[in-house]
């Protein structure tokens, strides 16, 4: 599966029958800070998909990504303005 960013929010693109293309937003089920044993760690967030099941994807920037000129925390919010959270965390 193929997953795009826009405005910040991760989703996926679809073909409409009128031709054009179509995001949908993936909704944010959890967000996950999993620590690893150099006490190090990782943003992750789970997402429903549209048919049917999840989705964790990575939200930090990887040497991968690195490699491909891709900066997810340039392109992919942690927590949407959508968010109930969003006004008490955005300030931090």
């Amino acid at each position: 599966m193929r997953l795009f960013a826009k405005g910040g929010i991760i989703g996926v693109v679809e073909l409409a029958n009128t031709g054009e293309l179509q995001f949908t937003q993936l909704q944010n089920v959890k967000t996950l800070r999993p620590v690893d044993k150099a006490d190090t760690f990782r943003w992750y967030n789970k997402y429903e998909l549209p048919q049917g099941g999840t989705l964790t994807a990575c939200l930090d920037t990887t040497n991968k990504d690195r490699a491909r000129k891709l900066n997810h925390s340039e392109n992919v919010r942690r927590v949407l303005p959508s968010d109930p959270d969003f006004a008490r965390l955005s300030p931090m």
